[in-house]
């Protein structure tokens, strides 16, 4: 409802106020507690996607079968899946250096060294101890997915500290070409 709004009034509001505008009034309904609810299936995935893509059009003016992806590019945003990998590091960062994180969280998460005495490609790099999972819902859930996503990125950007820097880092990993 808040995009249709928008799209009512993109003709009389400046581009920059409403990029501001759906970053503030749309994007905190799509990530909030993103990594505990991640939508586990492709089609939930992408209906969000599409959402991200329509409030694109709103803010550049596209027509709806307009081709997007170069407008949400100059936009700075990320698709869902990245938004979901970005948030899952983020958790784990958090988790790895926050004080103040959950307790219960805090104890999902043990460095690959301390689990194992055998010295290894991963206990070296910080790379943290995956579970074993036998069902796909597994894989997908809080404790396990973010560490895999964790795991993916670069050793160099896992030893970050600084939460802006982290960010940012995750950030441009996610959108440069593999």
């Amino acid at each position: 409802g808040i995009l249709v709004t928008l799209k009512r009034l993109s003709q009389t509001l400046p581009k920059a106020t409403l990029k501001t505008l759906v970053q503030a009034l749309v994007f905190p309904h799509l990530v909030y507690c993103l990594p505990a609810w991640a939508p586990p299936t492709v089609a939930m995935r992408q209906r969000i996607d599409r959402v991200i893509s329509f409030a694109a059009r709103v803010v550049s003016g596209k027509r709806k079968h307009d081709h997007i992806t170069e407008t949400r590019r100059q936009l700075g945003w990320l698709s869902f899946e990245q938004v979901i990998r970005e948030r899952d590091c983020l958790l784990v960062h958090r988790l790895l250096n926050s004080e103040q994180a959950p307790a219960t969280l805090k104890s999902l998460v043990q460095h690959r060294a301390d689990v194992s005495e055998r010295e290894t490609r991963a206990s070296g790099s910080a790379a943290l101890h995956t579970r074993r999972c036998r069902l796909e819902a597994t894989r997908r859930s809080v404790p396990v997915r973010p560490i895999r996503e964790w795991n993916e990125l670069p050793a160099e950007l896992r030893r970050v500290a600084g939460r802006r820097a982290f960010r940012s880092g995750v950030t441009a990993f996610l959108v440069s070409p593999p």
